[in-house]
């Protein structure tokens, strides 16, 4: 039953953010990916590697300097340092408030962040398969380039921190960004 939460939130979600998107103005949605690196950092990294990171994200532009988005992100496999067979796998559905300076063709931004973590591990030697849903946060800061036609591409740094029961699970995930704002 706990397995089958977050899938059913992530839809009711998207759902949810689908429907408003038609009472929104579109010249002021942007949406984006954000392929990346999540990098264990605390008493996480003594026992976890690295992994690969997946983002989607979509804002609505408030004002010129300020923006409210969801943001949904995957930490694909942490694997054990001592042992790749066992690892945690993040999946963070947040939304996220962003105050931006804009200067010529380049924004830079802070972030910041609220929402529900997932994380899940597989069964391992005499160990069940666990998992839960956590609430954590997010704050980092990013820049982008404007290329053309409304696609902008830039990097983004962000740190992610949540308690799974057993103690804090803190990464940073470093992203390259790719954001199309509607016209």
């Amino acid at each position: 039953m706990r397995n089958n939460v977050m899938p059913l939130l992530m839809l009711c979600l998207v759902f949810s953010a689908k429907t408003q998107v038609f009472a929104l103005d579109k010249d002021k949605l942007n949406v984006g990916i954000m392929p990346g690196v999540a990098v264990p950092v605390g008493s996480f990294k003594d026992d976890f590697k690295s992994s690969l990171a997946l983002g989607i994200a979509g804002e609505y532009s408030l004002k010129d300097d300020l923006r409210l988005g969801l943001e949904i992100g995957n930490s694909f496999k942490h694997k054990l340092k001592q042992n790749n067979d066992f690892y945690v796998k993040v999946i963070s559905v947040s939304p996220v408030i962003k105050k931006l300076w804009n200067k010529d063709k380049f924004t830079y931004y802070a972030a910041a962040g609220l929402g529900i973590y997932h994380w899940s591990t597989p069964s391992f030697l005499t160990l069940p398969s666990d998992s839960g849903n956590e609430l954590g946060y997010n704050v980092g800061v990013g820049a982008s380039y404007m290329l053309d036609n409304g696609l902008s591409a830039g990097l983004d740094v962000r740190w992610h921190s949540f308690n799974d029961g057993d103690g804090d699970i803190n990464t940073v995930i470093i992203g390259l960004k790719l954001d199309y704002r509607f016209k």
